[in-house]
């Protein structure tokens, strides 16, 4: 069985064990700029963003993983002060998440990742700093109301806002999302959203970046995944421990066999 293989069953494995470990968690996987529903490989729906939104404009991005269709496409907004997106069916009094998804894949051709302004359910609004990677912003709160909206501005910089995916997950009336990321009892009007992070211990928070930390933040998207994240780096370290071993090894022959020659024509 080759390492990669090895790597990918690992990670579906586990995948497939937190999705089911997460369900009792209602979740609404919108996908922006998509036309079609479909299901990813980790058996999660997704829906077209355009039952939820009458304004913008959507593209295809240069991101052809089919672990993240729901990357593919985005929406983007060229007019307007101000676009949201109305979520309705919330129960009132649970606790919900946001999570909003940014994968840039240089959709507009331009190579220049955009800034601009995130208000989630009426609350702060912040800066959402794109980049060549993933990046997502999210906020937790208890619902007052029967439905969320999730809102894009222009910043200073007067860039055209874009937004990939958005997830709503429902943890039920007094009861708290399974990441206690903030504070259940709270209403999202005096919240501001915050970037989502891998999280590997207690202590520490790392940004993912790169194509290995982008597939470690698709795990963290999951309700409970981050432990995935410890899973693949110690894979990964593993992988990488053996190379330089066999390196080692295969030096110590090399050296030993022109010994060897350097003897024999003596």
């Amino acid at each position: 069985m080759g390492k990669p293989f090895l790597i990918l069953s690992l990670l579906t494995l586990t995948l497939k064990i937190l999705h089911v470990s997460s369900q009792g968690v209602q979740a609404l996987n919108l996908a922006c700029g998509a036309t079609a529903s479909f299901t990813d490989p980790y058996g999660n729906q997704w829906v077209p963003d355009y039952q939820f939104i009458g304004s913008g404009s959507t593209a295809s991005v240069q991101f052809t993983s089919p672990d993240a269709p729901f990357l593919s496409t985005v929406r983007y907004f060229p007019y307007g002060s101000m676009n949201c997106y109305g979520i309705g069916g919330v129960t009132l009094g649970a606790t919900i998440k946001v999570i909003a998804i940014f994968q840039y894949g240089n959709y507009d051709g331009l190579a220049l990742p955009p800034s601009f302004l995130l208000q989630i359910d009426g609350g702060g609004w912040t800066s959402v700093q794109t980049s060549e990677g993933l990046v997502a912003y999210s906020l937790t709160f208890r619902a007052v109301e029967g439905a969320v909206s999730v809102c894009l501005a222009p910043d200073s910089t007067r860039r055209i806002p874009f937004i990939s995916a958005i997830r709503v997950l429902e943890a039920g009336a007094d009861s708290s999302t399974q990441d206690g990321s903030s504070d259940p009892g709270s209403s999202s009007s005096s919240q501001v959203p915050s970037e989502e992070r891998v999280k590997f211990s207690s202590s520490s928070k790392v940004r993912a970046k790169g194509k290995l930390g982008g597939l470690i933040y698709l795990c963290s998207l999951i309700p409970g995944g981050f432990g995935v994240a410890v899973i693949i780096l110690i894979i990964v370290y593993l992988i990488k421990k053996n190379k330089m071993r066999r390196a080692e090894i295969q030096a110590q022959l090399d050296a030993e066999n022109t010994d060897s020659g350097a003897s024999n024509e003596a």
